[in-house]
C-alpha cells in the first residue's frame, strides 16, 4: 500500500501535466482533499524561515490555482463535515472551516455544473459499470474485500465515469478530454484504472492520480 504523502509540487506536477482538453475535470475524495492539506503544512515547516510559494501556503488557493472543474460529491463532502470536526492536537484540526465551507461550495457547484451537461450515457448506466470496476478494485486489497465498496467509493466512482461520457453544451459537442480522480485510496485509483482500461474503451478520459508514493 502506498503510505507517503506527495510533496505539494509533485502533486501539482502530476494533476497539471495530465489536463487535456479545454475544459479538464477533477474529481476529489476526502482522503485527497485530506492529503493536500496535510502536503501543505509540510511545505510551509520546511519553508517556514525562507521563501515560499502563496499558492503552496493554504489549501483553498491551491486549488484554486489549478484552473480546472473541481469537483466534490454529496457523500464525499458528508466524510469532509466528518473530518473538518476532527483534531489532529489540542489546536489543529485536521480540516479547517475554511477548507470544509470551500468543500461544501464546491460540491453545490459541482451538482449545478454535472447537472448541465449534456451526455452520451445514462448515469444508470455509469452506476452499473462503477459497481463492477469497485468489486474489480477489491481484489488483491485484504481490507477492501472484507469490508466491501462503500456508498462514497461507488458514487466517486460513477460521477468519474459519467463525467468521462459529457459535453460541455457550448463546447462545440466534444467529450471531456480529461476527468481527473485524484485519491489517497488504492481502492479508487484501482477502480478508476479499471474504467479506464475496460468497457470497450469508452471511459478513456479518466486519468487515475494518486496523492500517494
Amino acid at each position: 500500500m502506498k503510505t507517503g504523502i506527495k510533496k505539494i509540487e509533485q502533486l501539482e506536477r502530476d494533476i497539471t501535466q495530465n489536463f487535456s482538453g479545454n475544459f479538464p475535470i477533477a474529481v476529489l475524495d476526502t482522503g485527497a482533499l485530506i492529503d493536500i492539506t496535510r502536503s501543505i503544512r509540510q511545505y510551509n515547516l520546511i519553508n517556514k524561515n525562507g521563501n515560499r510559494s502563496p499558492k503552496y501556503e493554504r489549501t483553498t488557493p491551491f486549488l484554486k490555482s489549478l484552473r480546472s472543474q473541481i469537483v466534490i460529491t454529496p457523500k464525499t463532502y458528508q466524510e469532509i463535515q466528518d473530518h473538518g470536526r476532527m483534531r489532529l492536537n489540542s489546536h489543529t484540526l485536521e480540516l479547517s472551516p475554511k477548507v470544509v465551507n470551500f468543500a461544501l461550495d464546491t460540491m453545490i457547484n459541482s451538482n449545478r455544473f454535472i447537472s448541465g451537461l449534456e451526455s452520451e450515457l445514462e448515469l444508470d448506466q455509469a452506476r452499473y459499470d462503477a459497481y463492477w470496476a469497485s468489486k474489480e478494485a477489491c481484489n488483491g486489497i485484504h481490507k477492501k474485500h472484507l469490508e466491501g465498496c462503500s456508498e462514497t467509493d461507488r458514487e466517486i466512482l460513477s460521477t468519474i465515469a459519467y463525467l468521462s461520457r459529457c459535453k460541455i453544451p457550448d463546447g462545440g459537442g466534444k467529450l471531456m478530454r480529461s476527468v481527473l480522480a485524484i485519491s489517497s485510496d488504492a481502492h479508487i485509483i484501482k477502480g478508476s484504472e479499471f474504467l479506464k482500461r475496460g468497457f470497450d474503451g469508452r471511459y478513456s478520459a479518466i486519468v487515475p492520480i494518486s496523492t500517494r508514493h
